[in-house]
């Protein structure tokens, strides 16, 4: 899976897709607009419930699995499935995991030098990133407080780094406007926001009327936050900082301070209009979301490592290459799996238990012939594969460090590449592999069907227009769109609205038979692997309590 973007559903990376609104906005719609920027809106929503918590942990349950109902099928070896398996067994579980790749992840998975991959329709890619270098195609990155994805890599020594998911340094390009760095708009932003409201302080002219003593105290802190004058205005010729013997000014300097003579020369504001008519508000609407937020981790060396620490654990009952063909229920209620094994040319056989995990995407489950209930095919009918896609490009320089201070974070774009990605590792070195996209939602599919050098060719078209070294540092790339990619068909699940996915959820919580359903989409974390693992361990406790609720027979 990757990590989703959106509204309370789909909490995910990244700045929406631009909505440009040239007319000139009210004071409401403007203030509006800039506490979304500010984050507030994430709170409200936050207080609300409406975004998600991961505070799980480390699964414990009593018991151990009765002797004669202990056998459990798991369709798909994706972090869910890992999950499932690997709780299951230590209680005494039979498990089996029928996994269609030669690899463990599914979705979460580490393109390195070597890594060979076909999409559907497309030519076959052979990566070429140095030895030491990769690119997450799928999850890149871990919350601070998805607790239980960060209590597996503690248990299983899975080595964690800083994943840097915002950098001021980074930049932002607009239609019509110049590249700016982030620590610029931002500044703005928040300068005029303080500005407009320390005029309604001034005049009392807030919904809620404010004591005098009270008044001052907002005042100050819009001068601070804002960096107000002393008449309550944000500076428009640009501003030195307070501090005599230590400019700081947050936006940064055309001139860097520096010895005798050199105090520096600050960089000039942007006008209030043009920032509104570029939609640079927008730009960063979810700049805090609580998915988002500092501090983010990433395991050294790829996010497949925790997938290749489960398999590790789980070794040969993993069954690699073997493409589930049907689901069937036998005549006293247990499960039959039939697959083709790839690994004899194809071969069909069969796997049975006393329970089914089903961790496939619903986009593949609804396209193989099952004996599901029909309110189980019909909820598997409803979500829609999410598009998304990136692609890794490798240079000869990390001209990102070298020449514009940048280390680690997002560079944002209303062009169809939508941002560029700049590697967390490797700090440093003399070369580097960044995202050259990382684009998602129907308006940028487009991109994903490209042939692999015309996807090639326009990241680097558009990256150029803000990283104008790309031409003279480029060596080799490689891409993935993932709703071509074979035995995934999807990034993440999109939903309809609110009312169809709670309907989902509620009829895929409960088994249906044998068969039980698990996956980031049917948690309130979709496209995060924390949502994968509150899915998996949810049906490790239904599926324990009726197995020990049956008795040994």
């Amino acid at each position: 899976m990757t990590e989703r973007p959106s509204a309370p559903l789909r909490q995910r990376p990244h700045p929406p897709d631009a909505v440009f609104r040239p007319e000139t906005p009210t004071r409401r719609q403007f203030l509006w607009q800039l506490a979304r920027a500010g984050g507030s809106v994430a709170g409200a929503l936050f207080a609300l419930n409406l975004l998600a918590r991961d505070r799980g942990g480390r699964l414990e349950l009593d018991g151990r699995a009765p002797a004669r109902r202990k056998t459990v099928v798991i369709l798909g070896a994706g972090v869910a499935g890992l999950s499932a398996a690997y709780e299951l067994g230590k209680l005494g579980y039979e498990c089996t995991v029928l996994e269609a790749r030669t690899r463990p992840g599914g979705r979460s998975w580490t393109v390195r030098g070597g890594t060979r991959e076909a999409e559907l329709g497309r030519a076959l890619q052979t990566c070429r990133f140095d030895e030491g270098f990769f690119m997450n195609a799928g999850p890149m990155r871990i919350a601070h407080h998805h607790e239980t994805t960060l209590a597996y890599c503690r248990e299983f020594g899975v080595p964690l780094i800083t994943f840097t998911n915002f950098n001021e340094a980074a930049y932002v390009l607009r239609a019509g406007q110049p590249r700016l760095r982030l620590r610029e708009v931002h500044a703005d932003i928040r300068g005029y926001t303080a500005e407009l409201l320390a005029k309604l302080v001034n005049k009392n002219e807030l919904d809620r009327e404010l004591s005098a003593e009270d008044r001052a105290r907002l005042l100050d802190f819009l001068r601070a936050e804002g960096n107000l004058g002393a008449d309550l205005r944000y500076p428009r010729s640009g501003d030195a900082s307070v501090e005599f013997d230590s400019h700081g000014h947050g936006r940064g300097y055309a001139t860097p301070p520096a010895a005798a003579g050199e105090p520096g020369t600050p960089t000039v504001p942007l006008d209030l209009e043009a920032i509104l008519k570029a939609g640079l508000p927008e730009a960063f609407a979810q700049d805090w979301n609580l998915n988002q937020q500092p501090t983010m981790l990433t395991p050294a060396g790829g996010m497949d490592r925790l997938a290749y620490a489960f398999a590790s654990r789980l070794g040969a009952r993993i069954r690699y290459g073997a493409v589930v063909r049907e689901i069937r229920r036998t005549a006293d209620g247990r499960a039959r799996v039939g697959y083709a094994d790839q690994a004899d040319g194809g071969a069909l056989r069969e796997a049975t238990g006393d329970f089914c995990v089903c961790a496939l995407p619903p986009v593949l489950l609804r396209t193989i012939p099952t004996d599901f209930s029909p309110p189980v095919i019909a909820a598997l009918a409803t979500p829609k594969a999410g598009a998304a896609g990136k692609i890794g490009l490798q240079f000869r320089r990390r001209f990102w460090e070298e020449d514009d201070d940048i280390y680690g974070g997002i560079s944002i774009t209303d062009l169809p590449i939508s941002q560029i990605v700049y590697p967390s590792d490797h700090i440093g070195a003399a070369k580097g592999v960044l995202l050259g996209y990382y684009h998602f939602g129907e308006s940028k599919r487009e991109l994903n069907d490209q042939p692999l050098p015309e996807r090639e060719r326009r990241a680097l078209q558009q990256g150029a227009q803000i990283q104008p070294q790309y031409p003279a540092e480029f060596e080799n790339s490689f891409s993935v769109a993932w709703e071509n990619v074979a035995h995934s068909g999807m990034s993440w699940v999109d939903w309809p609205n609110a009312d169809t996915f709670h309907q989902v959820l509620q009829t895929l919580a409960e088994p249906d038979g044998p068969f039980y359903f698990a996956g980031d989409w049917l948690s309130y974390l979709n496209g995060w692997q924390a949502g994968a693992f509150a899915s998996a361990h949810h049906v490790c406790r239904t599926l324990h309590a009726r197995a020990q609720a049956a008795g040994p027979s």
